[in-house]
């Protein structure tokens, strides 16, 4: 049964009114065929699954556990999906220190919410690196661009953002615990209504 956080990504939709509702429905296609893809693998390793994604621009861990009633039966099978977001610290746990009964899993995709989304890919790799606490020269020598392009990229995202103060462009970053990776995945944003009443 889905939860009201479960609800929280699908603006506004209750619990009430996602029950029953196929998963595509609620999901770009893209998305759920991932997703779809990590059930089978839980499945078929009989494995718990971590799969990390952004959505709505908040770092997200969904945790698929598989549940079979009868071991023999591949029928009587399914998979139980949890998912809560998640902070830096919950993040870098999770990627340091697998469990040997789990597979991590990094979504392709991203939501990164309307501001983040504003940002082009170098923009997002400067943010990235922001968050992770570098200065523009060490930005700089990491992306192997002039520390003069960095300040302007950095310059043009507090513009993009209207934000000007740098403890709350780090902000938006560490919700989505941004990493440098997520500049190059391929961004979906989940419409409004995609979900019939």
């Amino acid at each position: 049964m889905m939860n009201s956080y479960a609800a929280r990504p699908h603006y506004s939709r209750t619990p009430e009114q996602l029950i029953g509702k196929d998963y595509a429905e609620m999901m770009d296609s893209a998305w759920t065929k991932e997703m779809m893809d990590y059930v089978h693998m839980c499945l078929e390793n009989d494995k718990r699954v971590i799969f990390l994604l952004i959505s709505e621009g908040h770092r997200v861990r969904s945790l698929l556990i598989p549940v079979r009633e009868d071991p023999s039966d591949p029928q009587a099978s399914a998979v139980l999906i949890m998912s809560e977001e998640i902070c830096a610290d919950v993040y870098e746990q999770i990627i340091s220190n697998p469990e040997k009964n789990e597979i991590i899993a990094h979504s392709m995709h991203v939501d990164l919410g309307p501001r983040l989304n504003l940002l082009t890919k170098r923009e997002l790799e400067v943010l990235a690196l922001m968050r992770q606490g570098l200065r523009s020269k060490e930005i700089a020598n990491e992306l192997c661009r002039s520390e003069s392009t960095i300040l302007r990229h950095r310059e043009s995202i507090g513009s993009k953002l209207e934000m000007h103060d740098r403890c709350e462009i780090i902000g938006l970053a560490n919700a989505a615990v941004l990493q440098i990776e997520d500049a190059h995945r391929t961004r979906l944003k989940i419409e409004p209504g995609r979900v019939a009443s």
